[in-house]
């Protein structure tokens, strides 16, 4: 605390700065503690630091009551609560009077819905992390190519080229109706159309005064062109549009482990570029 001694009060964090008022309140010997939206504006840490201070005081018997409209931690933080709008809606113990019924009252039929509904579904969704095997792969392989295209798409936004993602993820098409015409893994044919699209990009951006953007948008657009044409002519029973843009809950285990040894590799070369 000794770092922040001599530091004005317009220097403190948001965070810090609830705790600085908490901490005037609490000199004052104040047994009821009024509090405006204390939670506005700070980080998740803050917010929970500062909740537990509250959650002290509550136990050693002050009084505190909270302007908040954040309905989503209501259930969380508070034992009682009062729904305003105009006029007294409902007061008391949370679980009476956080329902669907007054939250509709308070709020609008719709807000009141959606709010009880999001929550629902938000605990769905944790019952079935639990359960189902094939949102856990997905999951695990969201947060893989997250971590991939993260480290490697600063490299890539710094060299101007905030448009290559975007170009080889839809350029590949065409490797895959070659794939399905010829009867082979459809990743060969995308793999060897991603890395001939970056090849073709780069070659155009030397050999050209296009810009990067310009000549990607140029290259991207003319393989896709060809990818369409192609599928058309495949007259393929498989909607192959569907691989192109994917289906993250449809993701094997051998897919995972695939996305694992690329996302490796990418990070062991990304750092070891930096290294060098």
């Amino acid at each position: 605390m000794e770092d922040y001694a001599k530091r004005q009060i317009s220097e403190l964090s948001g965070g810090q700065l609830q705790r600085v008022f908490i901490a005037r309140a609490l000199a004052q010997g104040a047994e009821w503690i009024f509090l405006d939206e204390p939670f506005v504006g700070i980080d998740a840490l803050s917010e929970r630091k500062i909740f537990d201070i509250l959650q002290e005081l509550k136990n050693s018997g002050k009084t505190i009551l909270i302007v908040h409209h954040d309905l989503h931690k209501v259930e969380e933080y508070f034992d009682e609560v009062v729904l305003l709008n105009k006029q007294l809606i409902a007061s008391g113990p949370v679980q009476e009077v956080f329902t669907s019924k007054n939250l509709q009252l308070a709020y609008g039929e719709i807000i009141g819905h959606l709010v009880k509904e999001e929550r629902k579904m938000i605990q769905s969704f944790i019952d079935g992390l639990m359960n189902y095997q094939f949102l856990q792969y997905a999951l695990v392989t969201s947060m893989l190519v997250g971590l991939a295209s993260g480290v490697i798409g600063s490299f890539i936004i710094l060299r101007g080229m905030s448009l290559m993602g975007d170009a080889i993820s839809h350029a590949v098409l065409p490797g895959v109706a070659i794939s399905y015409m010829f009867g082979f893994s459809y990743i060969f044919g995308a793999t060897a159309f991603g890395m001939l699209t970056a090849a073709v990009i780069g070659f155009v951006t030397q050999r050209s005064r296009l810009k990067n953007d310009t000549a990607i948008g140029i290259v991207f657009s003319s393989f896709f062109a060809l990818g369409i044409i192609l599928i058309s002519y495949a007259q393929s029973a498989t909607d192959l549009y569907h691989i192109l843009f994917g289906n993250v809950l449809a993701v094997r285990e051998s897919d995972l482990l695939l996305t694992a040894l690329v996302s490796g590799i990418v990070l062991i070369f990304v750092f070891s570029f930096i290294k060098n």
